[in-house]
Order: structure tokens, then C-alpha cells, then sequence
């Protein structure tokens, strides 16, 4: 891997456009790492035209297997990225941003979470990022939920706890599967967050998109984790529904016991009665 940033590096000197080269993310953290992590690198330029328009410039880095265009977006604005494995299995994400975002970045009174988690210079040749705040290793934070919105997690959860139930009843597994990751990702994710954070404070930093997330539930939310992905198998989906829907309540009560929030029990009661029904038909 160590071939591929001293790659980029020389074709980075080499370009006239780019004049800061930072790498962020995993490799940036103070947090430990592995063969397998990516490179995240984010580079800022006078103009980025030449590099989003074309993808002949990494040829000059090596042997490209794979380039996805991927489309993310910062404060309502498109930020072009390259996502590319390169021979051998490396994976380096490039993000181009302006001079004029560098100059935000430096002057405001916090790091933006991205780079507050950690980045290290690998080229400035203008001496511009000097000034550029330290990172203090704390990444992205998770507000606290209203009452209105715990709520409306909870409901949403059931709502889609019956689609699942109902699927799988019909013998529709695809369907069942494709519901589960959902919840699993859009609801239960969150839950586990808002319990950790509301049994430690709302400044304990937890990773995004739940990485890592063997190191920082508890004992027992840990133990239920193994339970909720089943086999592409009708028994073992309804299973998995029903480890899912035991932890969820759980987290999701207790949750709303320390922070003083109404647990939808009637949403609760009527809708695990008729998928327990529809289970044991």
C-alpha cells in the first residue's frame, strides 16, 4: 500500500492545479488500523475540472481495477470524488475541494467532524494549512432526539416490523430480507446509539454506520447482535424478526426510561400481538 502514496504523492508535486494533499479518515484517527483500511485523501486545488472530467490521471498512480464516481454532498453542495481499487487490492477515496474551502476549513472556530477526527498534511506547498486548527480525535456527534422524534423512530420500527412479518408469511424472503436490513440500519442502529449515548453522555464518541460496533455496546446489546441476521430460510428469518424486535424494545424502553421519553406501548402490544399471531398460524 505504501507504493500507492508514494504514487500519489509524486503525481500530487507534479500537478500544478493541486496545492494541499491531506489524508482523513481511518488512517488519520487516533484509533488503530489495518492492512485493509482505506486511504482517504482529500485534496484541494485551484481547479478540479481536469480530474472529474477525465480519469486518465490515475494511470500516473498505477493500475486501476475499479473507479466508481460516486455522488456525496457537503452543506448542499455536490463534492466530486473518485472511490478507486487500485492492483493489488488498495483502496484509496479521493475528494477534490477548493482553495476557498480550505480557507473555511482553517477559519472556523471548529473543525468540521471529518477532519476533528484526525488528518495528517502529506503536501502543502504553499504553506497554507499552518494555521489549520489541531484535530481533537473526537469525530462525529449525536444530538439528542426530541421526544417527538424517539417516538416517531419507534413507530416507524413497527411499521416495518409488520411488513417483515407479513412478508414472510406470504414466503416472500427477498422481500422479508430487503424490509430487515432497513430496520436494522435505519431504526435499530439508531436506537443502540441513543441508549450508549443516553447511559454515557452525549459527547461519548461512537464510529458512523454502526463500524466497529462490537467495541462500544454493552455486554448485553453485544450478545443480542449474533441473533439478528438470519438465513435466506423462512424459520430462521421470523428468528431473526423476533431477536430483532426483543432487542429493539428493550433498548428503545430503557432509552426512554432514563431520558424521561413515552414508550409507544399500544403500538407495541397491537402489532407484536398480530405478527405473533401471523407467526404461529
Amino acid at each position: 500500500m505504501l507504493f500507492y502514496i508514494d504514487s500519489i504523492l509524486a503525481w500530487a508535486k507534479s500537478e500544478k492545479s493541486i496545492r494541499v494533499l491531506m489524508l482523513v479518515g481511518s488512517r488519520a484517527t487516533d484509533k488503530p488500523i489495518n492492512q485493509l483500511s482505506d486511504y482517504d485523501l482529500a485534496i484541494f486545488s485551484i481547479e478540479d475540472c481536469k480530474y472529474i472530467h477525465d480519469d486518465q490521471w490515475l494511470s500516473k498512480i498505477g493500475k486501476v481495477w475499479a473507479c466508481v464516481h460516486e455522488r456525496i454532498y457537503r452543506e448542499n453542495r455536490e463534492v466530486p470524488t473518485r472511490l478507486v481499487i487500485f492492483e493489488g487490492g488498495s483502496k484509496v477515496d479521493f475528494t477534490f475541494f477548493s482553495l476557498a474551502k480550505l480557507k473555511e476549513i482553517i477559519n472556523g472556530s471548529l473543525l468540521p467532524p471529518e477532519y476533528d477526527m484526525g488528518y495528517k498534511i502529506l503536501l502543502d506547498k504553499d504553506a497554507l494549512t499552518v494555521n489549520m486548527p489541531k484535530p481533537r480525535f473526537k469525530g462525529f456527534s449525536i444530538k439528542k432526539p426530541s421526544e417527538a422524534h424517539f417516538v416517531n423512530v419507534i413507530n416507524e420500527f413497527w411499521f416495518e416490523a409488520y411488513h417483515v412479518a407479513v412478508y414472510l408469511k406470504r414466503g416472500d424472503l427477498w422481500s422479508a430480507k430487503a424490509r430487515t436490513n432497513g430496520i436494522h440500519y435505519n431504526f435499530l442502529l439508531k436506537m443502540i446509539e441513543w441508549n450508549e449515548l443516553s447511559k454515557h453522555d452525549w459527547n461519548y464518541c461512537i464510529p458512523p454506520m454502526g463500524k466497529w460496533i462490537q467495541s462500544w455496546v454493552c455486554e448485553s446489546t453485544q450478545d443480542a447482535l449474533y441473533g439478528l441476521f438470519g438465513h435466506f430460510d423462512t424459520e430462521d428469518s421470523w428468528k431473526a424478526l423476533l431477536n430483532t424486535i426483543g432487542l429493539f424494545r428493550n433498548l428503545a424502553k430503557e432509552s426512554a426510561q432514563i431520558l424521561g421519553f413515552s414508550y409507544a406501548e399500544d403500538v407495541d402490544n397491537n402489532i407484536s400481538k398480530f405478527i405473533l399471531k401471523l407467526h404461529d398460524k
